[in-house]
């Protein structure tokens, strides 16, 4: 799937200073939490292993160039990943996350800094079995860093 991803975004006419995403940082986030102090963090790890999800069966295939220069993938709408999404609010209300449900729109950042750029005419169609989801701490200096603190494996096979 990242190979796959790559060779879609190789197709895009990049703006000198784009920054492209590493295929290892690729990812879909579910839910962006901000800073979350240790102790929280630690409760959030052992509450978020109560969440019941299905393998998921995606499809990038929209992809997009938002305002401030960021490009994406998009899947197709999944029931699957709304009702993951949506479950997991619950769950971070719990440990006294503020978790928004409405304005997320689900996507994988394949580069920023890309003003005037515009995706490619050739259609993209990348299926994606998802197997899991993760607690990821996003350190953002002195340069971007992901850590994954906790995955969560499917416990169902896919709808």
């Amino acid at each position: 799937m990242q190979a796959a991803i790559i060779q879609h975004r190789n197709t895009w006419d990049w703006p000198r200073g784009s920054r492209l995403t590493r295929a290892h940082r690729l990812h879909l986030t579910l839910h962006f939490l901000g800073y979350v102090d240790v102790a929280r963090q630690l409760e959030l790890q052992t509450t978020l292993a109560s969440a019941e999800m299905n393998a998921l069966d995606l499809v990038l295939n929209t992809p997009q160039a938002w305002r401030g220069g960021v490009a994406v993938l998009m899947p197709d709408e999944h029931v699957g990943l709304l009702a993951l999404h949506d479950r997991l609010v619950p769950l971070m209300q719990r440990v006294g996350l503020n978790a928004a449900s409405s304005r997320w729109k689900p996507h994988l950042t394949i580069a920023r800094e890309a003003a005037d750029t515009a995706p490619p005419e050739r259609p993209v169609h990348i299926p994606w079995r998802v197997n899991e989801f993760a607690l990821v701490w996003s350190q953002m200096s002195p340069t971007v860093h992901y850590e994954i603190l906790a995955r969560y494996p499917a416990t169902q096979s896919p709808r």
